[in-house]
């Protein structure tokens, strides 16, 4: 069996993998606001587009990790390639608790093997200056 390799990594809103196979990543980013500490992320999708042998089976781990390294979730997942090896993978995420400011990451393993990792920034929310008018 072949190594996987991640041809994309992303976090966003949501996604959805349409019948025709067709991935959809709708709302990407790669910051996410707070206004006070902590905090809880309410919701967020990370997709990986990833190819290996065709036909064949493996095991994922998504691991989030806190700015100070801290291991926050683990998520497994098994996953089964296509005829051309490829296969769009989609982990949801509810209620990331968030205690600091800095870079979070979210590492994707294959085995022992760290196929790829995906950097949020954490940060205060600007906070508003200047006046607000009515309608």
């Amino acid at each position: 069996m072949s190594v996987l390799k991640i041809n994309r990594f992303e976090t966003c809103d949501y996604a959805l993998v349409s019948q025709e196979g067709k991935l959809s990543i709708i709302g990407i980013f790669d910051r996410i606001f707070v206004q006070n500490l902590p905090a809880q992320h309410s919701s967020m999708c990370f997709v990986v587009v990833a190819e290996g042998a065709p036909k064949s089976d493996y095991k994922i781990i998504f691991v989030i990790k806190n700015p100070s390294g801290k291991k926050l979730n683990e998520i497994p997942m098994n996953i089964k390639t296509n005829d051309a090896g490829y296969f769009n993978v989609i982990a949801n995420l509810n209620n990331l608790p968030i205690t600091e400011q800095g870079i979070l990451t979210i590492e994707c393993y294959g085995g022992d093997t760290k196929l790829g990792t995906k950097e949020l920034i954490i940060s205060k929310a600007p906070q508003f200056q200047g006046s607000r008018t009515k309608n």
